[in-house]
């Protein structure tokens, strides 16, 4: 089943290179060793993809594929660097973590913490203002650049089936609760794409 939902809404991938996007260093880990562990390949990033993400993210970040964006939470870096991965010739598809499930958030108003801490909870007291079942601006965003770029975008978010189920139904985004098994999708689109190759050159 999350075959058919891939193959019936996301183009083909040319090939089986894959860029992944992630809110935290170790989901990307993660998803990085299972695209190995199924063949696909995750490249590095080139030097003019690199000073592309340097002016939108913190000078910290690590500058390699998986692309950690070292906790900028906000929506706008997020959409930012997928504009610059669906324009880059050196992937076939995109694996996006973090980007779109609901934002649940409870705390004090007087809660007490560094700078850092109080400045996180700012964002992402205004994350949930954006997102709603009839407003996610990522999803909507990433929706236009799958059918601007034709490459396939495999989103993975937390959250119940009834938001990955809203997500397609209102975006035609495919996602997932696991990198796992968008890994696994995107390994069957390349399998797919090399059977369409060999058959026509027969």
């Amino acid at each position: 089943m999350d075959a058919v939902k891939a193959f019936a809404n996301c183009p083909i991938p040319r090939g089986n290179r894959v860029a992944i996007l992630t809110r935290g260093g170790g989901w990307g880990v993660i998803t990085a060793d299972a695209c190995e562990e199924s063949g696909l390949v995750v490249p590095p990033l080139p030097d003019d993809i690199i000073k592309k993400i340097d002016k939108i993210l913190p000078k910290f970040w690590s500058r390699g594929n998986p692309i950690d964006m070292v906790a900028t939470i906000s929506a706008d870096p997020f959409t930012e660097i997928m504009e610059i991965l669906i324009d880059w010739d050196g992937i076939d598809a995109i694996v996006a973590l973090g980007g779109m499930g609901k934002v649940e958030l409870q705390y004090s108003k007087d809660v007490q913490g560094p700078p850092e801490l109080i400045s996180v909870l700012s964002q992402l007291k205004g994350m949930k203002k954006m997102f709603s079942k009839d407003s996610n601006p990522i999803s909507n965003r990433l929706m236009q650049l799958v059918a601007e770029g034709g490459k396939p975008i495999i989103s993975v978010s937390l959250g119940s089936s009834d938001s990955h189920k809203e997500i397609l139904e209102n975006y035609k985004l495919v996602s997932f609760p696991t990198p796992e098994r968008a890994v696994r999708v995107l390994r069957l689109m390349a399998e797919y794409r090399r059977f369409l190759e060999s058959t026509a050159l027969n």
